[in-house]
């Protein structure tokens, strides 16, 4: 059982607030027969209560952690709130388990972690991606994304959405990496857990790959999921955008829930792949054909970094699927965020539709 972002959230700061490390360490031991040093290296409290969440929640342990944190602090009504919501996620997640849409990658144990994040997964097969745009095919087409090309790839996994702030903030929470600087007292804005993290650099990006085991797409793996074998202009199709679609032209003016323009979505059901916030892609910018081979997907070299997807603040032709745009990978900015890919041979699996 995996609670939903607000409610681990709500747990972790009712733990934090009622009990000390010392009476955290007694009740794992009471409890579950385990130690606080076995779960989580010495760090702040807070961290270390997130860690222990996180090893309780994987294990199968949180209704019997939650009972014994009620017995031990009866009187918290933040704490018996925050258990109560236990139960109920349970029961909740028990019945929507049976509609999944997506079947979740055998990854094995270095894949856990972007399951305990609440990564959904969407499955896109193998093909020849014909990549980049040509004047006759496309009146938006802009010479960077010139000529037109054919680019395998194999089958892998993207990230039915692009990593919103709880996620970010659990990996944040786990390495003590720094926050995005507009964030305060090491969360982000109120209200906006699940809309897309911003203000992260390339590097900021990459190390939550590292830690999360799993990678920023190449941006030809970014366009083949957002358009398929079809060449189409936008993720929906050849229609322009509209506000039923997707968040652009500073229509909004700030980010939006992930997902929250279901009209947009991409025939294999990928989220969010036009406007919101760019997506860092772990390519270099270097002039088309693209070639996977030449050095632009070196994590090590030194350049511009390519985004896709345009953002709230951008113009139709900006949110195409073929639409290319290069910043300094040492920023971050209040409208670029990241998705990620996992490459697993069952993603060769079809998702459940």
């Amino acid at each position: 059982m995996y609670l939903p972002g607000q409610d681990f959230a709500r747990l972790q700061a009712a733990v934090v607030a009622a009990f000390t490390r010392d009476e955290l360490r007694r009740l794992l031991k009471v409890e579950l027969d385990t130690s606080l040093e076995t779960i989580t290296p010495d760090k702040g409290f807070e961290a270390q209560v997130f860690d222990v969440l996180l090893w309780i929640e994987r294990h199968g342990y949180l209704p019997a952690f939650a009972a014994g944190a009620l017995a031990a602090n009866p009187s918290n009504e933040e704490l018996a709130a925050a258990c109560t919501a236990i139960s109920t996620a349970a029961g909740v997640l028990e019945e929507r388990r049976p509609q999944q849409e997506t079947l979740l990658p055998e990854h094995g144990t270095a894949g856990r972690l972007p399951a305990i994040l609440g990564i959904e997964w969407v499955a896109i097969p193998g093909g020849v991606l014909s990549m980049g745009s040509s004047a006759h095919r496309d009146a938006l087409a802009q010479p960077a994304e010139m000529p037109t090309h054919d680019v395998g790839l194999p089958s892998y996994w993207i990230a039915r959405c692009p990593i919103t702030n709880y996620q970010y903030q659990a990996f944040v929470f786990a390495t003590e990496h720094p926050c995005p600087p507009h964030w305060r007292n090491g969360t982000f804005p109120d209200g906006k857990q699940d809309h897309p993290v911003v203000n992260i650099s390339w590097p900021d990006a990459l190390a939550f790959c590292h830690w999360a085991n799993v990678q920023l797409p190449s941006e030809a793996e970014w366009e083949w999921a957002a358009r398929g074998s079809d060449t189409r202009l936008w993720p929906w199709g050849n229609e322009p955008p509209t506000p039923m679609r997707c968040n652009f032209g500073l229509m909004i003016a700030n980010t939006t829930p992930v997902a929250f323009f279901p009209g947009g979505a991409t025939p294999h059901g990928v989220q969010d792949m036009a406007g919101n916030v760019w997506e860092w892609t772990r390519s270099l910018w270097l002039p088309y054909p693209y070639q996977a081979d030449d050095g632009r997907e070196n994590e090590a070299a030194i350049g511009l970094r390519v985004v896709r997807g345009g953002s709230f603040d951008s113009e139709a032709r900006q949110v195409r699927c073929a639409h290319r745009s290069a910043i300094n990978p040492a920023y971050g900015y209040d409208d670029v965020g990241m998705r990620v890919v996992l490459y697993n041979p069952a993603a060769s699996q079809s998702t459940r539709e």
